[in-house]
């Protein structure tokens, strides 16, 4: 996904992938959360790594900005994280679809256990793995048949979602091509007529009913899906 320049940082659970694992929750009670994602681990050992979801926009400045993340582990197969918080506001981008939707994207993310990068190069330094399959994405508001996004996402209810990934088949790409000049040639805009991210995207099977897989890689970077 695209991390730079638009990158944003949410704050670290605690280390998902160590023995014994505990919750960052407090004695105090911090309600339900929004979203859980479910894991497992898989890929090179490391002692410990801190969970974390990585945001990026689609184009903006690169700011830093936390949101609660809750994250139980169980070495070295099982990972529960759970989201307590919307997106922070500096993390929502528009499209030319529908400008006054506002949307975001998280990676989830293995990072080497105490650190707080500020920077996608720190990040990067820090990076020891992550979920390449799937994306956790939030829409402000319904996208509902008719939308432009819809297109894109298909119809979806406001609120957080786990998206799966992937490349585009060759019919797909030539669908689209076919699409573009057809608009072209009809006078429109393509890219309202047609719209399209760089990697298909729908919906995973169940939702977060589904489980990701978090792939440990230290001292990779650039793993994640970059959706353009």
């Amino acid at each position: 996904m695209l991390r730079s320049p638009s990158f944003f940082l949410t704050l670290f659970g605690c280390a998902v992938i160590s023995a014994g694992c505990s919750s960052q929750a407090t004695d105090d009670y911090q309600g339900e959360p929004l979203a859980v994602v479910r894991g497992q681990i898989t890929g090179a050992s490391t002692a410990s790594a801190d969970a974390a979801l990585l945001w990026s926009k689609l184009g903006g400045e690169t700011l830093g900005s936390s949101t609660r993340v809750t994250v139980k582990g169980a070495f070295p197969q099982k990972f529960t994280l759970a989201i307590m918080d919307p997106p922070p506001d500096a993390a929502f981008s528009t499209t030319p679809w529908e400008a006054e939707s506002k949307i975001a994207f998280a990676d989830i993310a293995a990072l080497t256990t105490g650190a707080t990068p500020s920077s996608p190069s720190e990040v990067d330094a820090a990076l020891v793995g992550g979920v390449t399959a799937h994306v956790v994405f939030y829409n402000q508001s319904p996208i509902t048949s008719g939308m432009t996004l819809a297109k894109v996402f298909g119809t979806l209810d406001a609120g957080y979602h786990l998206l799966s990934v992937r490349a585009y088949t060759e019919e797909e790409k030539a669908a689209q091509s076919t699409c573009r000049d057809a608009a072209t040639n009809a006078g429109k805009d393509a890219k309202l007529e047609c719209p399209a991210l760089k990697l298909h995207v729908e919906s995973a099977p169940g939702e977060f009913a589904a489980e990701v897989e978090l792939k440990l890689v230290p001292g990779a970077s650039d793993i994640f899906p970059d959706l353009g």
